[in-house]
Order: structure tokens, then C-alpha cells, then sequence
């Protein structure tokens, strides 16, 4: 079958959505493209902080090949509220000529075009789409409200008669989707997945991840990893894990990610005014390639705010996760391969670290997370189930049009 991806922003190494995804239908023996614009990321300071690693945030137009995956990027332009238009995106629909399309979140110009040219009676013939967003982060502003209001009204209802399948990552994407969007057809639920052949337990990388760490091998090891920005709550975790070093706790605190210098600053001065520099450590970000060996030399991973796929990486090195109980896995993690907190609340967060200090209940919860990732996370299940929604929409298709 070949298949075409179209995303806004493809961010090299960074292990997101599409590339891990198309790489798994390719292995399955599927001709994969993946169509991007030529930014690498998008702006705004969620995004600024990977200016250290992308100095220049666009590239020019070019193609790509990795792993067997196809890449286009095409010229584009940035639209408000981290949109793009990328040219020539219809023309290289056409050329492809694709069985299916498969659009990443709903809210985003290219969505909007591939609807259009299919009521046209152009390309593409099967149209599915999947979403990332969260409630938790969406813009509840007086803007933010009268944009959905007038999408659910105006926009949507011409969506759903082009669009073959909604997919969702979690339960509260897809409550998102129906609520905010006023999507009404079945959404799917069509979760994220990890590579569980390169992410899991390794005694070896966890003496040499230890040691570049500077980490005695008993020390219990608290991880965090993602961009070191506000809106992710590190100042939480650090908060939690201060409030147990005072108490007598010997714990470190790891964090791998690109910061926000100021909010970095903040966070160090905190730190250093009560003498505990030597407890945490924070690491510029890594390859994703380097990152089974970051979860190896850690004990715990904690995402305050946030989450991201970067937690089912985490479960399949078998150690526990923890979020807050807004997460939209909150559910999940509570269900097995971890525990929740009370949202943004320090004390409630080292109350469940101190619940984790005994290592057979972390052994406990870290196999149950294993488990979980092998049965139902791995980008090998997460593409089975995207080829049977495909299957699903083209047939359906096909019986519309007799």
C-alpha cells in the first residue's frame, strides 16, 4: 500500500509520531512518504530553547531518506498560531498518488487542504486523521474559546463528510476531539508506541550512563526528560525532590532536555540556595538514539506536567512512571506501570516518590509497564492498528461510491 504522512513540523531526532510510525509500516513491506514543511520546528518559546541544537529553524526545500522512509519537505510559509502552507503539497499528493492519506492533528491548514481537494475529486481517495492534543493545554482565552466556537460551527461539519477516520493518542485527546472540536463520528483510539526492542533494560547501559552521569550505583535516580520550560513543570519535581532532601532522602534528580535559559537559572538559584547543587543534574539534550541509556541509569520517571511518548520509552525500560492526575494517562499510569499526584502540588508528588523508595514495588510497577509496552505499545502494534483503520476507511469508501 503506499502511504503518505503529512505533518507541519517533522523534528529530526526527536523520536516524534510520524517517522517512528512510517518506519514501522515500511518494515511491514508498505511504500511510506512522509511530507513536511521546511521548518524544523515550530516557533514560539515552548520552542525556543531548541535553538542550541537547530541554530537556523528552516532549511531549504529538500528530500530525504531515512530508514527506508521517504521525506519531502516542502517550501512553506508560517501562518499564525504554529500553522504552515506548504507549496505544492496538492501537486505532490497527485504525483504520489497514494491509497491513503493520513493527516497528523485535525486543527492544521494541510488538514483543511486534503478535505478540499478530496471534495473536489482529487486526491486523496481515503483521508484519516489522528491528534496529539491534550485538555490540559489547550487555549481556554476569550481567542482561544471563539476559535473553536466558530471551527465546530463553520468548519467541521464539512470536515467529517471528507474525512474517512478520526484517531486519538489517549482517551483525552478524543474527548478533546468531540468537546472542543465538536468532531461527531467514532473517533478511534490509536495510541503512541515505542520501539521496544532499542528501549528496555540494560545493566550495561546503566553502569555507563551511571558513571557519565557521575551517579553512585545505589542512588536512587529520579529522571525527567523533555524541554526544561515552564509549562512543563520541572520546578515541581525539583520542589518535591527538595522537600525529601531536606527530610534526610538520598536521592538525585536527572533532567535531559534543551532549557530555557532564565527558567534553568531559576531553578539552579533555587537549588543552590539551600546547598543541594550536588543532587540534581541537568543535561543538555541527547540523540533519541541515546536515550535508552538516560532511562537505564534512572530509578524513577517523572513528567510533572506534560507527558509525552517519552513515558511509554520509560516503561519499556521496566521503570516506574509518574504524572499528574491531569495527565490524560493518568488512567493508564494508575492502572499499572506507575502512580499520580495532585496537579502542580509538590507535596502530594514526593509523597508518591516516598511510596517508590522500596525497589520490589518499583520492580513491580516497572515489569508491569514492560508488560503493557510489549502487548500494546510498540510502534510494530501502533501500525497494525493504523493499516486495519485504513482497511476500514477505503472500504468503506468504496461502498459510498457504488
Amino acid at each position: 500500500m503506499r502511504i503518505a504522512h503529512i505533518t507541519s513540523y517533522l523534528v529530526p531526532g526527536y523520536g516524534y509520531e510520524e517517522l517512528p510510525l512510517a518506519r514501522a509500516q515500511t518494515r511491514m513491506g508498505h511504500d511510506v512518504t512522509i511530507l513536511a514543511s521546511n521548518f524544523l520546528h515550530p516557533p514560539g518559546s515552548a520552542y525556543g530553547v531548541l535553538k542550541a541544537r537547530f541554530p537556523e529553524r528552516r532549511v531549504a526545500p529538500r528530500n530525504e531518506e531515512q530508514d527506508g522512509v521517504h521525506i519531502i519537505r516542502l517550501g512553506s510559509w508560517e501562518l499564525p498560531g504554529r500553522r504552515v502552507w506548504m507549496h505544492g503539497l496538492t501537486r505532490e499528493i497527485r504525483r504520489l498518488e497514494p491509497a491513503v492519506v493520513h493527516c497528523h492533528n485535525l486543527l492544521q491548514v494541510q488538514t483543511v487542504r486534503m478535505a478540499l481537494d478530496k471534495a473536489l475529486g482529487g486526491r486523496p481517495k481515503t483521508l484519516v486523521v489522528d491528534d496529539h492534543m491534550h485538555q490540559s493545554v489547550i487555549r481556554r482565552s476569550f481567542a482561544g474559546r471563539a476559535f473553536y466556537l466558530v471551527y465546530r460551527a463553520a468548519i467541521e461539519p464539512f470536515m467529517e463528510r471528507q474525512i474517512d477516520s478520526f484517531c486519538a493518542i489517549s482517551e483525552d485527546t478524543r474527548d478533546y476531539l468531540r468537546k472542543w472540536c465538536g468532531v461527531r463520528p467514532e473517533v478511534h483510539l490509536r495510541p503512541l508506541g515505542v520501539d521496544s526492542d532499542v528501549f528496555r533494560s540494560s545493566a550495561e547501559l546503566r553502569h555507563e550512563w551511571r558513571k557519565r552521569l557521575n551517579l553512585d550505583p545505589d542512588e536512587l535516580v529520579l529522571l525527567y526528560t523533555g524541554k526544561l520550560i515552564e509549562a512543563k513543570g520541572v520546578h515541581i519535581l525539583i520542589a518535591a525532590a527538595l522537600r525529601l532532601l531536606s527530610e534526610g532522602e538520598r536521592l538525585k534528580v536527572v533532567a535531559i532536555g534543551d532549557a530555557d535559559p532564565r527558567y534553568l537559572a531559576g531553578l539552579e538559584h533555587e537549588i543552590m540556595a539551600v546547598g543541594r547543587s550536588e543532587d540534581f543534574r541537568f543535561h543538555p539534550s541527547v540523540q533519541h538514539s541515546e536515550l535508552p541509556g538516560a532511562y537505564a541509569a534512572a530509578d524513577i520517571a517523572i513528567w510533572p506536567r506534560q507527558e509525552s511518548m517519552a513515558m511509554f520509552e520509560a516503561m519499556a525500560t521496566s521503570i516506574p512512571v509518574v504524572v499528574s492526575y491531569e495527565s490524560g494517562y493518568s488512567g493508564l499510569v494508575t492502572s499499572g506501570p506507575g502512580l499520580a499526584f495532585a496537579h502542580d502540588d509538590a507535596a502530594s508528588l514526593a509523597a508518591q516518590i516516598r511510596m517508590l523508595r522500596d525497589s520490589s514495588r518499583r520492580s513491580a510497577l516497572g515489569n508491569a509497564g514492560r508488560t503493557l509496552v510489549e502487548r500494546e505499545y510498540s510502534w510494530t502494534r501502533s501500525a497494525e492498528r493504523y493499516l486495519e483503520t485504513y482497511g476500514e476507511a477505503r472500504t468503506a469508501e468504496v461502498a459510498r461510491a457504488n
